[in-house]
């Protein structure tokens, strides 16, 4: 492993959308290491044998990634030496992977939530075949090679890796997945100009009534769109919460710094996760 590449840990394996996340952002330029939990990314990461994890925290399909979630209110994310560095959302389309022809196949693989995005498809184009669940695409898409009578639901990045021929590169409708790429030092590339930024933070409030709605209307104020707001249970306070919300702009932006110290003196904790670029990939 090239040591003088940056590390990036994530949950795979191969061919899952977090990997595929990870070398559309890095391209050739890291050493890549999968593993086979989020909260093993981030241990990896804790640990020193990482310098980025790129984690899923929000799908179209499934909601909130919880375990993300966690990681980044309960670890040191947003210390001076470790924060968000960048949001990704990738836009995956399904495409049908296969050794053979589409004449020649009868068993197609996938997840889930790929199946069920390709169902239209599947009851127009592939009444007489066997459809079977799988943890991953990426676990479709090996499956599919093994067998020249098989397919698989995946995205097009997985054809090479498994050398598979894309029969159809696009079926059922993209489903967005949201990643943020955690670090400590900026990713590197592109105009800052060019850029939209948003910026993360976790807080706590006194258990009052009207506490959190004063809170959430801090960033409106100054013409502030919050995209994210959560609410977390706090485990050793039961009843009570910790909040994440992500509101548009940049720390070092007027608006953004005073609606942080309006946060701050209205929460009884807060720290600020990262000011970061927003990224859509397709």
């Amino acid at each position: 492993m090239n040591r003088l590449l940056p590390r990036v840990v994530y949950l795979g394996p191969d061919g899952s959308f977090s990997s595929i996340a990870a070398r559309r952002l890095f391209r050739d330029g890291a050493a890549y290491r999968p593993v086979s939990r989020i909260r093993i990314a981030f241990r990896k990461y804790y640990d020193g044998d990482a310098d980025f994890v790129v984690a899923p925290i929000e799908s179209s399909q499934g909601g909130t990634i919880h375990e993300t979630i966690s990681e980044l209110c309960r670890g040191s994310i947003g210390s001076s030496e470790s924060r968000i560095v960048c949001e990704v959302d990738l836009h995956v389309r399904l495409a049908l992977l296969a050794r053979g022809t589409a004449k020649s196949i009868r068993i197609v693989y996938s997840h889930p939530q790929g199946i069920y995005r390709a169902q239209e498809w599947l009851d127009r184009h592939a009444r007489d075949v066997k459809v079977v669940e799988v943890s991953s695409t990426a676990l479709a898409a090996k499956k599919a090679a093994q067998n020249v009578r098989s397919a698989a639901l995946a995205s097009r990045d997985t054809a090479a890796m498994f050398r598979l021929k894309v029969l159809n590169p696009s079926i059922g409708r993209p489903a967005p997945t949201t990643f943020v790429l955690v670090g400590r030092s900026p990713l590197r590339g592109g105009s800052d100009k060019s850029r939209k930024f948003r910026t993360s933070m976790v807080f706590t409030l006194k258990h009052r009534p009207q506490s959190l709605a004063r809170a959430l209307m801090i960033p409106g104020k100054r013409h502030l769109n919050l995209t994210r707001v959560l609410s977390i249970p706090i485990p050793e306070a039961p009843g009570e919460y910790m909040f994440l919300a992500e509101m548009q702009g940049r720390q070092g932006d007027p608006a953004v710094d005073a609606s942080l110290r309006d946060l701050t003196r209205a929460s009884t904790t807060l720290k600020v996760l990262g000011s970061y670029p927003f990224v859509q990939l397709a």
